[in-house]
């Protein structure tokens, strides 16, 4: 018999080697102060599924679950996924974001900035 492998140490944290979106949605979770119950309800899941997505070595959420988190978290599926650090769903921002560099929220300070100067112009 084959030993399940878990992606949480003996107290209760999500270890290193953990994949990218149980790491991304640990931390979506734990900023909403959101327990693995609340999602489940929230995006109408069972709560060990969401367990599983967190802990559970070889176990990979499908697209639906999975977009449906995204949309409880208001973030792109890509951000769970780890294909972008961007968590806004603002398309020009992310094309901002691959562009240069930038982190959102260096991209929003900059246009804050532009539209001071615009005002302060006129």
């Amino acid at each position: 018999m084959k030993n399940k492998k878990y992606y949480i140490d003996r107290v209760g944290k999500l270890k290193d080697d953990a994949p990218i979106y149980c790491r991304r949605l640990a931390e979506l979770m734990d900023g909403e102060n959101c327990s693995n119950l609340a999602l489940a309800k929230a995006v109408g899941v069972s709560e060990g599924q969401i367990s599983n997505i967190l802990y559970k070595d070889g176990y990979t959420p499908n697209f639906v679950t999975m977009y449906k988190i995204a949309k409880h978290f208001n973030v792109p599926v890509d951000y769970l996924a780890g294909h972008t650090t961007e968590k806004s769903l603002d398309m020009s921002i992310q094309r901002i974001s691959n562009i240069t560099g930038l982190y959102e929220s260096e991209i929003r300070t900059l246009r804050s900035l532009k539209g001071e100067a615009d005002t302060t112009i006129k």
